[in-house]
């Protein structure tokens, strides 16, 4: 029994001398790799066997940085209408079509006239009716004021005059201005400063003067012309339709009027004034940029969506439509002589922001404390200096000191 044990515990010993020495003769084996690899690595790094990458680069450069509010807008215009009908009648001529640039008078819709015509010739002949009898009546009639009325009426003129600057100032009432008018105007009629005008309305002209004027302005309505010169963006009627007074017959613009309505939030009214500059981003244009100002800022917050609006003049170059939706950046402030990169250029590693610039094809990176910023460019502190190279493109794989080739 003795030697049972005696021989396991040689056997024992024996296989823990053996996995021990293979354990070293592994070990030894990896690090033999390992050192040799990196030994190649070294050497290949050397001998410059490292292919360059390629990047873009730009200079470092001082200069201006405007700092920009984003704001949410959409295009106005100030010049629209929806005409109506004037008078009641049958559309017989529509002379314009949707789409269509008509100039401020232009002949849009013509309504039969038939009866206004008819109405029209009969004021006239109604008024020469008038006129004839107030000129038989007047031929030899003629009248001069004495001297008594003379006084009296400059007089009154003078008390009139009087109490219309007593009027003005509030030292009296509408009600004893109007008492001093019916004075002036009693003594006028007396005197026969008036007669004339007073002839005319009790020999009917007046009034034949007042209904020829009428016929004229409803004869007039029935040609429907553009109020101001723009493009009719809807019609609502059709020829022959009959359409009554008020009824709706075409909408028009002008997009020579339009401009911007923004809104900013409460909290950032302290920064907006009037005429600051705007740079614009249609939705529509996304890769073009318009310019303009603020034309006005709203006095009041807007109710329901809590913010400031704020309108924007701009102008047209001819494709801008009313209703589209805009990004509108306005410049608050503009920083001064302050060294500044694009923002493409940071990259941000182990949470601080950093750059790489090239010093003879070599990519170092710098850590970089930043300033302000708007969406394009990065005010730096301190990290980089004016007339470095740093990379825009190409940057995002590298390591510091990779070698690489600058491209444009």
């Amino acid at each position: 029994m003795k030697k049972i044990i005696k021989v396991l515990s040689i056997l024992l010993i024996i296989a823990v001398v053996v996995f021990l020495g293979y354990k070293s003769i592994k070990k030894k084996t990896s690090d033999e790799s390992e050192t040799e690899q990196m030994t190649g690595q070294t050497n290949a790094e050397e001998k410059g066997d490292e292919a360059p990458l390629p990047v873009k680069v730009v200079e470092i450069k001082k200069g201006e940085l405007p700092l920009r509010l984003e704001v949410s807008a959409v295009s106005e215009v100030r010049q629209k209408a929806t005409v109506k009908a004037e008078v009641t009648g049958r559309i017989i001529e529509i002379k314009k079509r949707i789409g269509d640039r008509v100039k401020k008078g232009d002949i849009i819709i013509k309504i039969d006239d038939t009866e206004k015509k008819l109405a029209l010739k009969d004021a006239e002949a109604l008024r020469l009716q008038a006129l004839s009898k107030y000129l038989v009546n007047s031929m030899n009639l003629s009248f001069n004021l004495s001297e008594n009325d003379k006084t009296i009426l400059s007089e009154k003129k003078k008390d009139y005059e009087e109490m219309l600057r007593k009027y003005k100032k509030g030292e009296v009432s509408e009600l004893e201005l109007h008492d001093s008018e019916d004075e002036l105007l009693k003594i006028m009629i007396e005197t026969g400063t008036i007669r004339d005008k007073v002839r005319k309305v009790v020999m009917g002209l007046t009034q034949a003067e007042i209904k020829l004027a009428r016929a004229r302005i409803d004869y007039e309505r029935t040609k429907i012309k553009a109020p101001f010169s723009g493009i009719i963006s809807d019609m609502k009627i059709s020829e022959g339709e009959t359409v009554a007074t008020g009824a709706d017959l075409f909408r028009m613009v002008n997009l020579n009027s339009l401009y911007l309505k923004a809104y900013a939030l409460e909290t950032e009214s302290s920064k907006l004034k009037v005429g600051m500059r705007v740079r614009i981003r249609f939705t529509s244009f996304p890769d073009k940029f318009f310019y303009g100002k603020i034309q006005a800022i709203s006095p009041e917050l807007s109710e329901k969506e809590e913010t400031l609006p704020i309108y924007i003049n701009l102008k047209n170059p001819g494709y801008l439509r009313a209703g589209m939706r805009a990004e509108a950046e306005i410049e608050y402030n503009i920083l001064k002589n302050v060294i500044k990169v694009p923002r493409k250029a940071v990259l941000v590693r182990s949470e601080r922001p950093l750059v790489f610039v090239v010093e003879k094809n070599i990519a170092l990176w710098r850590y970089i404390e930043m300033g302000e910023q708007n969406s394009e460019e990065v005010e730096v502190k301190s990290g980089v200096e004016e007339g470095e190279l740093v990379i825009v493109e190409g940057q995002l794989t590298l390591a510091h000191q990779s070698k690489v080739k600058i491209i444009k």
